[in-house]
């Protein structure tokens, strides 16, 4: 009827100031859902569960989804992905959180498309420092830390504490190689470049060189380099203190800039993980 004349004068239609306001208010919910809702979540502390990132993100906004990536052992890649109601709270979240310090280490937090999440394990290529094992102490105060909002004004619930890593006669050496270059242990307590991962046998270059450190102090009895992994060396020794010596003498070890990371796994663990390494004899070099 706008524009029609009524007794000869042209009548005015508009929206009341209501119905305005409506369609403003839809428009703003559809531009919140339209941006991305997805983050990537990387530099995880192999600890940090669904649980406590969603007491971290849960703030700033309703979550649809949370995942924390793990092996067919159950242990954390260190990267996960949390999926918003609305864009403007990944967005929000994203803001703020990046760069948050979680379990003593700087998480990483980024927009990310389904693409992105089918090669993920590329992303987090850089992540460094996972530390040997979140000890009760450490759990403790992380646990406070979130619970007192911190580094983000958060409000959090009191979460439950799981039982922290015990030394086992396994564990997983992280950060020894990297897409582009692959690292090898030498004499000094500064690890040099010697191959390119395309280059044959690669592996058993590492293997070999992870095998001459930890057999110093003890029996080897499986060592596993997972090569589809963000840089991980998996080795089973035949005790608890061969293990702990051999870690302990590998962790924190620099490499461009770079730290080797040994953190200890469960011997069922491990077993399920590598079934053969249940009957393997002592390793010979």
């Amino acid at each position: 009827m706008n524009g029609q004349k009524l007794f000869g004068i042209p009548m005015i239609v508009q929206p009341t100031m209501a119905e305005k306001n409506k369609l403003a208010a839809q428009a703003q919910n559809l531009k919140k859902t339209e941006g991305p809702r997805k983050l990537y979540v990387g530099s995880l502390h192999y600890n940090i569960n669904e649980e406590m990132l969603r007491a971290v993100f849960e703030p700033f906004g309703q979550i649809d989804k949370i995942i924390v990536q793990r092996d067919e052992a159950g242990i954390s890649r260190g990267y996960g992905f949390v999926e918003f109601k609305d864009s403007e709270s990944a967005e929000k979240a994203m803001s703020n959180l990046n760069g948050f310090e979680l379990a003593g280490r700087a998480i990483k937090v980024n927009h990310v498309t389904e693409r992105d999440m089918a090669v993920a394990d590329s992303l987090d290529a850089d992540d460094a420092d996972m530390g040997i094992g979140m000890t009760p102490q450490s759990r403790a105060a992380l646990m406070a830390k979130l619970a007192e909002g911190h580094n983000a004004g958060l409000t959090v619930p009191q979460l439950p504490v799981p039982a922290a890593p015990v030394a086992s006669n396994c564990f997983v050496l992280s950060n020894m190689f990297d897409p582009l270059r692959v690292f090898a242990i030498g004499s000094s307590d500064v690890l040099s470049s010697v191959a390119r991962e395309t280059e044959p046998n690669w592996d058993a270059d590492i293997r070999d060189d992870v095998y001459e450190e930890c057999a110093k102090f003890g029996g080897v009895i499986h060592i596993y380099v997972d090569k589809l992994s963000q840089g991980n060396v998996y080795v089973k020794c035949a005790t608890a203190q061969v293990a702990t010596n051999a870690s302990n003498a590998l962790n924190g070890r620099f490499f461009a800039g770079k730290k080797i990371i040994a953190q200890f796994i469960p011997e069922g663990t491990y077993n399920l993980k590598f079934p053969a390494a249940v009957t393997s004899a002592f390793l010979r070099s």
